[in-house]
Order: C-alpha cells, then sequence, then structure tokens
C-alpha cells in the first residue's frame, strides 16, 4: 500500500472524530493522486466505453455524516465490482484497492446492521467517474471534520427508478448479473441509450458473382484455343 493509504488506515483506527493537520494532509495527497489518475493514468489504461455497472442512489449524496458513510459505502462496492474483474497484475490493481480499503475505514462502524449497497438501482460508469465520485466524498468527509461513526446510521431508502428506466432494465435482461462490460454493442458514453454497433463485412456477394465469371472467362478461353487449333490445320 501507499503512504498515504497506510497513514489512513492508522488515523482511522483512533476512535472519535476531528480532522488534525494530519488527516487533512493524508487526504489531499490523496486527492491529489486520484486527480493525477482521472487526467492521465485511468485514461491510459481503460478505453473510454469501459463502463462499471455498479448500484448508486441520489439520496446519498446530502451533506451530512451519515450521507457520507452511505456514499463511502456504495462506492466501495463499486470498486469492488471493478477489481473482481482486473487481474491484479493490472497496473491499477492496487491503487483502487487502495481507494476501496480508504472508504471501507471512512464508513467502519457507522451503520446500525450491515449496510446492502445492492437495494439501490444499477447504474453504469467509467472508472473516471467513479474517481471524481470518491474525490467528492473526501472532500465532504474533510468538510464535516472527519466524523466516525458510531452505529447510529442507517441505509436510505432507494430513489424509484422512473419508467423508462425499469423498462430499460428489463429490457437488458438479466444485466444485473453483469458488472463491468466494455459496452461494445451498447456503449452509454453521455447520453442515454447511445448504441454502438460493429457490423462485420462479408465477401458472400464477391463470391457469389465471381463464379459465373470464372465459367465465362475459361469458355473464352477454350473457344480460342479450338479457333487456334483449326486455324493451324
Amino acid at each position: 500500500l501507499c503512504l498515504s493509504v497506510l497513514l489512513l488506515l492508522s488515523i482511522f483506527t483512533v476512535q472519535g472524530s476531528g480532522c488534525d493537520d494530519l488527516k487533512k494532509g493524508t487526504v489531499s495527497n490523496l486527492q491529489a493522486t486520484i486527480n493525477n489518475e482521472k487526467n492521465k493514468g485511468f485514461p491510459e489504461v481503460f478505453p473510454r466505453n469501459y463502463h462499471v455497472h455498479h448500484y448508486f442512489n441520489a439520496s446519498t449524496e446530502c451533506h451530512d455524516s451519515c450521507c457520507v458513510f452511505s456514499a463511502a459505502v456504495i462506492l466501495s462496492h463499486s470498486w469492488m465490482q471493478l477489481l473482481q474483474h482486473l487481474e491484479r497484475i493490472h497496473v491499477k490493481y492496487t491503487f483502487i484497492t487502495e481507494l476501496k480499503t480508504t472508504l471501507d475505514d471512512i464508513s467502519r462502524g457507522s451503520f446500525q446492521e450491515s449496510p446492502d449497497p445492492s437495494v439501490f438501482p444499477h447504474v453504469h460508469s467509467s472508472p473516471g467517474a467513479l474517481l471524481t465520485s470518491t474525490s467528492v466524498v473526501l472532500s465532504k468527509w474533510v468538510d464535516l471534520d472527519c466524523p466516525v461513526g458510531k452505529h447510529a446510521c442507517v441505509l436510505p431508502s432507494p430513489d424509484p427508478l422512473y419508467p423508462e428506466e425499469e423498462e430499460e432494465l428489463e429490457e437488458e435482461g438479466g444485466v444485473a448479473g453483469r458488472t463491468v462490460t466494455e459496452e461494445l454493442l451498447h456503449g452509454k458514453e453521455g447520453e442515454r441509450g447511445k448504441r454502438w454497433i460493429t457490423v462485420i463485412p462479408t465477401n458472400g456477394n464477391a463470391e457469389t458473382h465471381a463464379f459465373p465469371g470464372l465459367i465465362l472467362c475459361t469458355l473464352s478461353s477454350l473457344k480460342m484455343m479450338i479457333t487456334n487449333l483449326q486455324s493451324t490445320f
């Protein structure tokens, strides 16, 4: 693990609340790494149409400690969906693991019952978008003076899906079972419903017309040979 995450692991073991200079500095360093990865590191290894299929709920975006803990839980689960589809030798595997560990430490001991992110709707996000969301959660955590959970929070109720979102999930037929997808046929970068269609060219028509042409060419050659033989005799 990198030094920043080791420092976070150590300071999270101390009970209580309050941001000291060490916590602020550690989070600041991690934020700088996130910004660098978002602008350069991740784009170098993840295609633009690479998406993570994960859970999300807008009700976790409010600005209090329980919302921060809830967002940390959901984001940690989202990063896990990506990790389980990456080999350990992947150049970003260690960094993503560090992000997940940090989010786990922020939310540890914050809920009355073990939270279940699967109650929330499914969405598609790029790894870069997950980086942005993680950065926001870290900033809110510092703004709230680095709160520590005391088993007082509950995961918010899921917001209902819009009808078109429900219909789309039904049409995808079991897409909940997929966690990470390089959407070669169903890219969703930007606007909803965008489709990437790959057309594979075939030579079927060319082959169909090539055979009669070959026969005509052969007959023409035979005719010339017969004519030459007749002129010889």
